[in-house]
């Protein structure tokens, strides 16, 4: 029951028609968008990072990790169903995450990480 009446709050607080509209004027993804979209809508950067995830134009995951493990990974599992993975987990060696750079505490690039995203 409570995931149901988490999605019912979500719906009520961040109306999709009303997030469409604003992603129309942030076509390409990225995650300094959402802490600017919870603003607006006056909700926490986790429920706009899973609407933003869930009703963004463009194909994205947000997966948020810490310590070398997935904390939270926010996507469309129907629009994205190929990223199977659950909190706790580890973050794949071969993933884009290793290859990269990331400071602490800062959201990283977003990338086109499909084809190698290591996430299965």
């Amino acid at each position: 029951m409570e995931v149901e009446a988490n999605k019912f709050s979500s719906l009520i607080l961040i109306p999709p028609p009303f997030l469409r509209i604003k992603l129309r004027n942030q076509p390409s993804p990225d995650l300094q968008h959402i802490p600017q979209l919870a603003g607006d809508f006056q909700v926490s950067k986790q429920a706009m990072a899973h609407a933003y995830a869930e009703y963004h134009p463009e194909l994205v995951a947000i997966v948020v990790t810490q310590n070398g493990q997935v904390l939270r990974c926010y996507r469309n599992p129907v629009r994205f169903p190929f990223i199977q993975i659950k909190r706790g987990d580890p973050i794949p060696r071969g993933s884009l995450f290793h290859r990269g750079k990331h400071q602490q505490a800062s959201p990283a690039v977003l990338r086109n990480a499909y084809p190698t995203c290591g996430l299965r």
